[in-house]
């Protein structure tokens, strides 16, 4: 398969499927990645990048996932306004839905944040044993000897 060959089966996958924006966004951004090489590292290339029907396929189900994620933001957003006027007025009751935390933490960063909870438990645990085994070397023999004076002292 040549390069034209495969803008030209990309064009037809994305035609109706997507915005013209889109199509020829992505038209241009293949047709730039794969025209910048010589013959044979086309061909490579174009080997390389695997079908363009799947990659078109991916363009358009990205695409659809970002509509609907907006879609949800824009409804989520009139939902709370609407919600909050209803309440403004006194007129019904506060909804309470489920909270969704979206995080962008690396798998690595959480489990360095575990690690050093981990981390910071263990040293508390070992502190507080040093702690109290320091108190039950000295401060029991001292405190007995104290209690031992104040009792010879009152006779």
């Amino acid at each position: 398969m040549d390069k034209n060959e495969f803008i030209y089966i990309l064009r037809q996958s994305l035609s109706g499927e997507v915005t013209s924006e889109l199509l020829e966004q992505n038209v241009n951004y293949y047709d730039n990645y794969i025209g910048s090489r010589s013959v044979q590292e086309e061909e490579r290339v174009i080997s390389e990048l695997g079908d363009p029907r799947l990659i078109a396929k991916t363009i358009i189900e990205a695409d659809r996932v970002g509509k609907d994620k907006s879609k949800a933001y824009r409804s989520q957003d009139y939902t709370q306004d609407a919600q909050s006027n209803q309440e403004d007025l006194g007129e019904g009751t506060p909804k309470f839905g489920r909270n969704v935390f979206i995080s962008n933490f690396k798998w690595y960063h959480k489990l360095i944040a575990i690690l050093v909870v981990v981390v910071l438990f263990v040293l508390i645990a070992v502190i507080g044993r040093l702690i109290i085994g320091f108190l039950f070397a000295f401060g029991l023999p001292i405190i007995l000897i104290i209690l031992v004076m104040l009792l010879f002292r009152r006779r």
